[in-house]
């Protein structure tokens, strides 16, 4: 392996707390990450010297050595920045699926969602904008925010609100008019009444979709919405999609143009790599769970995904 992120379901999984078990006796963590082939059997398709990733969760990545299957890991170019590397299976698929999966969008249409300065989030501003999509961003207030909304503009964010303004209806029909029209999709990783202002802000059949749970407070869906509105509301995970690509063959081959999609996004500069902290593997590992479990962490003050690199 030649680095992999720590994310929180990683921590989730070693608490045995996510739906998704580590594979194998051994338990290893890690369920990303990047790492290069140094050798193959004689009937491999993998050469040395190709980068690969995990076709799976719960791969195992935290760790410097792997012994595995070709179809355990796909090949990735090598001329992706490590950390976009490392972090390529997760979020940018997530926010690729949800743009491609739950309507079909066409150019000049909006979409609405919170947490938008998440990984996903930024994914999603980006692939939007590629697409001709405009995007309505809900941030929660915090020190620092206009550059935190300076950020998310410059990645082509069309409006970006704070989330205790966006709750009051006077700011939802302002932005309703700048944009142009109401968002007929939603992405929610928030939960809790988070959801409902979300639904009432779209347009009539739109559909919320719900990949994260922030606020560890379920949703909250309005009786109304389902009724008068016709809103529809779905859940999306990542892992869950692998594992049908794993046996689908039509998904498999989807799961290929999507992975091509994006490695070209990276190399044309329509995606930006994340934003890393990175740790020495060997002898920093604990300081980069503990941008996620100590309050106290220096580190944590960053808004950068920890990534251990583990072999240079």
């Amino acid at each position: 392996m030649l680095a992999a992120p720590v994310n929180p379901a990683d921590l989730n999984q070693i608490q045995g707390v996510y739906p998704l078990e580590a594979a194998g006796p051994t338990r290893v963590g890690g369920n990303e990450g990047v790492g290069v082939v140094v050798a193959t059997s004689g009937e491999s398709l993998l050469k040395a010297g190709d980068w690969v990733v995990p076709r799976r969760g719960a791969f195992g990545t935290w760790r410097e050595q792997v012994v595995c299957l070709d179809d355990d890991v796909q090949v990735v170019s090598q001329n992706l920045p490590l950390s976009a590397a490392a972090t390529f299976i997760v979020n940018p698929p997530t926010a690729y699926r949800l743009l491609h999966d739950f309507a079909q969008l066409q150019k000049g249409d909006v979409i609405v969602q919170n947490g938008a300065n998440s990984a996903v989030g930024r994914y999603t501003i980006q692939m939007a904008k590629k697409m001709g999509i405009k995007t309505v961003n809900i941030i929660r207030d915090r020190p620092h925010y206009e550059a935190l909304e300076k950020e998310l503009y410059e990645l082509g964010a069309t409006m970006v609100v704070k989330s205790t303004e966006f709750s009051k209806q006077e700011t939802q029909d302002y932005i309703t008019r700048v944009v142009g029209g109401q968002p007929i999709l939603g992405f929610n990783c928030i939960g809790g009444i988070a959801t409902t202002e979300m639904s009432r802000f779209l347009s009539e059949g739109s559909t919320l979709v719900t990949y994260g749970g922030m606020a560890g407070k379920n949703p909250v869906i309005s009786t109304s919405s389902l009724i008068f509105r016709d809103i529809r509301y779905a859940g999306f995970w990542m892992s869950r999609w692998y594992q049908q690509a794993n046996s689908n063959r039509e998904k498999d081959a989807e799961r290929g143009k999507m992975f091509t999609e994006i490695t070209e996004m990276f190399a044309s500069g329509d995606l930006k790599p994340p934003n890393v902290k990175q740790f020495d593997f060997k002898q920093n590992w604990k300081e980069a769970i503990e941008m996620y479990t100590n309050p106290d962490s220096q580190a944590r003050s960053s808004d950068a995904k920890p990534l251990l690199i583990i072999n240079k």
